[in-house]
């Protein structure tokens, strides 16, 4: 929001006059004069009758919990992009080992390993990056390198979701 200054307006809700003070702009106020104002006259015209201090005050009542609803939404909510960042942080060094070791010449054969992955833009596939070969026969079995990447991009995917 832009700094601005404080200015005194006069509003309506549900039919009482008053004067506040704020620097929001006249849509922002004029959007919540409505629904404040909207709530409180459904409150008052329902069968049981209420004055305008009873309607004001389920109001706040029923703002108050939304609010406190929604803050309790955002704790949750940050608490679990820090696991998503944490997970991340670990698949991206997963990522940096596998390159690092699917680099890594054999000195005992002529056969190596060559890997390519990029992390700019996880939405491609291995297949879509530079083509990975891998070309290791010295008996020993080996893991699929191109596999464990395939699972680590997925989970990076699952976590901007």
């Amino acid at each position: 929001m832009e700094e601005s200054a404080k200015r005194k307006i006069s509003v309506e809700v549900a039919g009482i006059t008053m004067s506040l003070i704020t620097d929001e702009s006249e849509e922002f106020v004029n959007s919540v004069i409505k629904r404040v104002s909207g709530d409180m006259s459904a409150l008052m015209n329902k069968g049981a009758k209420r004055s305008a201090l009873e309607a004001a005050v389920m109001c706040a009542i029923g703002y108050c919990a939304d609010k406190m609803t929604a803050e309790k939404k955002v704790r949750n909510l940050e608490a679990q992009v820090s696991l998503y960042e944490a997970s991340t942080k670990r698949l991206k060094e997963d990522i940096a080992e596998l390159k690092s070791t699917a680099s890594v010449k054999k000195s005992e054969t002529s056969d190596s390993v060559s890997l390519s992955v990029t992390d700019e833009d996880e939405s491609k596939s291995v297949e879509e990056e530079d083509e990975c070969q891998i070309k290791i026969d010295d008996g020993m079995p080996t893991p699929d390198p191109k596999e464990k990447i395939r699972q680590i991009e997925e989970l990076l995917r699952r976590g901007k979701a």
